[in-house]
């Protein structure tokens, strides 16, 4: 059997490739998709043998410069011979030449590309990601994002089985200086210094709180939709560990003494580096019991570092956020998840902000008093009723209208 896909590398090493649902002509083209940034190395192993694939083929869209060392990787793990070309069909890699006439007549220049800066995105998401611990809730536990290791000498006594166990897009940053890295070649995971994850910090970008100062804004926020960031902050050092959320565990950090859960090296996971992952897992699993995890059901925990990260972007020390999980003109409801709107309101500014597609809406205070009610369920209310009288009809569908499109 043989499978075939198409594939982009960015600047950073990050590999992306192009779904076939959404490529060219009606799905003409039998191309297989996988997705690098939710699966390991082991899931894709596991995959080809499901498969029973005898040949896969990666069409590279740009320049393969991890591709080539992935791939390389690949041939000396699996039976499956894997096999490189690039837009032009030249074999860079591949025991013997494939029969690709089928793909010959795509047009590449067609197909929709990733931004110019997405790698620098990337990396900006994925260090707030690893010093907050918040990760997109659809990364599975455990899937190791990110490694953070003190030095470059301790990369040859981590166990294999956590490379294995990194998302094929994923990456290590090393936190003392180094000039090369010896036998890159064997590392298929880009690796960068941690410089600009320390300036992050140093320059208070990202702060320490304690469990109580949390638990304590976060009750204002609940009991008066105020979120304030006086230091204009982009968020919490450990968020995740801090407010007891659920732990995905999709970080480790190891140093001399052991591999850590959290930034700040208050919870160690186990003193020996060469741990193997399932052992690793295990001792997580001990570590994070469920009578833990306190926040799981009080929503606000997830959402109160978006506020904090949105009173930055707009360049304000406090604002009212208009949400389910806070009180404006209702009290909170924390049952309500499928939203994809919320209101905010600084000084004499209101806004609408679409977490759909990140835009943000000018709106007047009638619109964030409706939204709230929408929010929570209260459309039909009494109170909306005696508020917009005989207007409620019509003002409740050119509502409704500017939401769907929002």
């Amino acid at each position: 059997m043989k499978l075939v896909t198409i594939v982009y590398e960015n600047e950073i090493g990050m590999i992306e490739e192009f779904n076939p649902n959404n490529l060219l002509r009606e799905n003409k083209y039998d191309l297989d998709y996988f997705d690098f940034n939710n699966s390991s190395l082991s899931d894709f192993l596991d995959y080809l043998d499901f498969q029973d694939c005898e040949d896969y083929c990666y069409i590279c869209a740009g320049s393969p410069n991890r591709l080539i060392k992935l791939i390389n990787y690949l041939n000396k793990m699996t039976s499956t011979n894997i096999h490189l070309y690039n837009t032009n069909f030249e074999k860079l890699i591949g025991p013997y030449n494939l029969e690709l006439n089928e793909y010959e007549d795509i047009d590449f220049n067609a197909l929709p590309l990733p931004s110019n800066d997405r790698g620098t995105m990337q990396l900006e998401n994925g260090i707030s990601a690893m010093i907050s611990g918040l990760y997109p809730n659809n990364l599975r536990n455990n899937l190791i994002k990110h490694l953070y290791v003190e030095n470059l000498n301790l990369l040859t006594n981590i166990n294999s089985t956590i490379f294995s166990n990194m998302a094929l897009n994923s990456c290590i940053y090393i936190e003392q200086p180094f000039n090369e890295i010896p036998d890159e070649e064997n590392y298929i995971y880009p690796i960068f210094e941690s410089e600009n994850i320390k300036s992050k910090i140093d320059n208070n970008e990202f702060v320490a709180i304690s469990k109580n100062k949390l638990e304590e804004d976060i009750k204002y926020t609940i009991d008066t939709g105020e979120v304030f960031n006086s230091n204009f902050i982009s968020g919490y050092i450990d968020y995740s560990i801090v407010s007891e959320l659920a732990f995905n565990n999709n970080r480790l950090f190891i140093f001399e003494e052991g591999i850590y859960q959290d930034y700040l090296r208050n919870i160690k996971i186990t003193s020996n580096i060469n741990a193997g992952y399932q052992e690793i897992v295990i001792k997580l699993t001990a570590i994070n019991k469920p009578e833990n995890l306190t926040n799981i059901k009080t929503p606000i925990y997830n959402l109160y570092p978006f506020c904090i990260r949105m009173l930055n972007l707009l360049k304000s020390e406090k604002g009212v956020f208009i949400t389910p999980y806070t009180t404006y003109k209702y009290p909170p409801k924390n049952n309500v998840s499928d939203f994809h709107v919320i209101g905010i309101i600084k000084d004499d500014l209101s806004v609408v902000y679409s977490i759909k597609t990140g835009q943000f809406y000018k709106v007047n205070e009638q619109f964030i008093y409706l939204l709230e009610a929408y929010l929570k369920d209260e459309l039909d209310s009494k109170e909306i009723k005696m508020e917009l009288q005989d207007n409620y009809d019509y003002t409740l569908k050119q509502f409704m209208e500017l939401i769907k499109n929002a």
